[in-house]
């Protein structure tokens, strides 16, 4: 029997209380070492010592079938060893397929072999995630994906990942530490991205453009910059590349009002990708069922809704058509200058829609909310402390589940004392 269920918008213990699942992400993405981390009994002593009780441990697919139908069980039992580490130290796992920009062949993710670029050559981008939004080869990977393109075998690559998540529930199927799975990391659009985007830009435009004091701020009271409705997706281009302009493009939607005003209609953007991540959910959850009946299933919005895009997913139901009972919301969060040099800018305003937006789907679908990624302070100082403080009080107001985002620059990180009682 696996140790938590749920009931509405609560995890349920074995002994029938409500318990808040807190804790981190353990990911390595490093395929020289085979993807396997290089954790030890301290490090899960230390987790224990922070009164954390949840891990969301990152797995690949590049690792699970390096070969098309072929399992690495040698990696998935580095993985229950891992779990029975962390068992000793009162930690229970959840299991991510985590993949960026989709595949190994750009950051990590899907093996070689389940990349379909159909001719796009891959290029580096200096902040390695706005290739999802510049990188034809991420987006046809992608697409290529959704579409269930043919691999080498003839046989579609969706459909080996159906059947590799069905081979892993098995092998993990008696590991009653492993609590759930989350069963894609950030799922990405595709090509569909660059029509929300153009959206986005156009929105944007037209304020900076009806308040030209905003659009002096953003490119500097020097600038001769002149900008118009024909030029304003270059030059708004130019700017989201440039950390600090950016920046300063998003103190003009520090205000909760005005920010929600820009990103909530955008929803309206990804419901036909959300309708294909609807569909792939309730395949997954099919071939999942088909091996667990009791693991808890987190799933996650589009990548977009990590910056409070409301989702358009429908949880996936049950054989009778009702919404699956063992059901987990896990959306990330974070403020839009993560992995810049301005993240000490984040903006408690755009935060508070952010997660108010993810409560309002947990509520409208009763799941409970654990946001699975939130953070990313790799040696916080005192304003990211502060403001990590903020987040996890909002999580407590709103009854959220989370996983601080991760441990690999966690073990002298001053940002430990945050979670410290």
């Amino acid at each position: 029997m696996k140790k938590f269920t749920v009931k509405g918008r609560n995890f349920i213990d074995s002994a029938g209380k409500t318990i808040t699942l807190t804790g981190l992400n353990m990911v390595c993405k490093d395929k020289n070492r085979s993807y396997i981390g290089d954790y030890t009994e301290e490090d899960f002593a230390l987790l224990e010592s922070l009164g954390f009780n949840t891990i969301r441990f990152g797995i690949f697919w590049d690792a699970v079938e390096p070969e098309p139908g072929i399992y690495n069980d040698e990696y998935l039992s580095k993985i229950a060893d891992f779990s029975r580490m962390a068992e000793k130290h009162g930690l229970s796992l959840y299991l991510d397929m985590h993949q960026d920009l989709f595949s190994s062949d750009f950051e990590d993710g899907a093996p070689s072999w389940a990349t379909i670029t159909k001719g796009h050559t891959y290029e580096k981008t200096e902040l390695w995630s706005e290739a999802y939004l510049t990188s034809a080869a991420v987006q046809t990977a992608f697409d290529s994906f959704w579409n269930d393109a043919a691999a080498p075998d003839g046989k579609g690559i969706q459909t080996h990942y159906l059947e590799m998540w069905k081979h892993l529930v098995e092998f993990f199927k008696d590991d009653d530490n492993i609590i759930g799975f989350d069963v894609m990391n950030e799922p990405f659009p595709g090509t569909n991205a660059n029509i929300f985007i153009e959206k986005l830009f156009k929105k944007i435009g037209i304020f900076l453009l009806t308040h030209p004091i905003s659009l002096k701020k953003v490119w500097g009271p020097e600038s001769k910059v002149r900008m118009t409705l024909k030029n304003a997706e270059e030059l708004l281009t130019e700017i989201w590349m440039n950390d600090e302009k950016r920046c300063r493009l998003l103190n003009c939607f520090s205000r909760k009002k005005k920010y929600k005003k820009l990103i909530n209609p955008l929803s309206s953007e990804t419901i036909e990708s959300d309708k294909k991540l609807s569909c792939f959910y309730q395949k997954i959850r099919d071939a999942i069922r088909s091996v667990d009946e009791e693991v808890l299933l987190f799933i996650e919005a589009n990548y977009f809704c990590n910056t409070g895009v409301p989702s358009n997913v429908v949880p996936p139901k049950d054989s009778s058509g009702k919404q699956d009972t063992r059901l987990v919301y896990a959306p990330h969060g974070y403020d839009l200058m993560v992995d810049t040099d301005q993240y000490n800018s984040d903006c408690h305003a755009r935060l508070d829609v952010i997660f108010e937006t993810h409560a309002e789907y947990a509520a409208r679908h009763q799941m409970p909310c654990l946001v699975g990624e939130w953070g990313c302070y790799p040696n916080a100082n005192e304003a990211q402390k502060s403001e990590a403080s903020y987040i996890l009080e909002k999580f407590a107001n709103l009854g959220f589940s989370n996983t601080y985002y991760d441990f690999s620059t966690f073990r002298n990180n001053p940002i430990q004392k945050v979670f410290r009682k």
